[in-house]
């Protein structure tokens, strides 16, 4: 199991993405973390806290964590972001690899998670939520941004990853 994290608006998914073709022969799996937020735009308001309350860790631990360490079968239910609901339920396999895209994954609570390599997206907070901002309207990205700084403040998520990925030398290097 892998994980990739980083500020809101940084583009984790990008990177999860990129993971996922390139690794396609060995059949990665891809969970996306924000549909463990807690309802969606307006149902929730969110509000500035270190550790990203706003998502179901628990339940993603149930869903897909535990029973894929444990070698069985997870149902995964993404979030259809066009529609606010619930998507059609996906099974995760417990022989295939599984990457986890959420901000918030590495404290070390959850680090047990991660077996396979933990990718941290070094971009600055205020960047990253300017770019998130360009792609998703949301009145939340102030509160996105503050709690980034909170979580980055009490866990040195970058302090625990096991690879660092520097976005913005990626972009000159382009």
């Amino acid at each position: 199991m892998y994980g990739v994290s980083g500020p809101a608006g940084s583009g984790k998914s990008v990177i999860a993405m990129s993971l996922l073709k390139h690794c396609a022969a060995m059949g990665f799996q891809l969970v996306g973390g924000d549909s463990y937020f807690r309802g969606g735009e307006g149902s929730l308001n969110p509000y500035v806290n270190d550790s990203w309350e706003e998502y179901d860790w628990q339940r993603l631990e149930e869903e897909v964590v535990r029973p894929w360490h444990n070698g069985e079968s997870g149902i995964y239910t993404p979030t259809d972001w066009t529609t606010d609901q619930a998507g059609e339920p996906v099974t995760i396999d417990p022989d295939r690899p599984v990457i986890i895209d959420c901000v918030g994954l590495f404290t070390p609570e959850r680090l047990a998670w991660f077996t396979g390599a933990r990718v941290w997206n070094d971009y600055p907070i205020e960047e990253a939520a300017r770019a998130g901002m360009q792609r998703t309207e949301s009145e939340y990205w102030p509160t996105w941004a503050a709690t980034d700084v909170q979580y980055n403040l009490r866990y040195n998520p970058k302090r625990l990853a096991t690879f660092v990925f520097n976005r913005i030398a990626a972009e000159i290097h382009r």
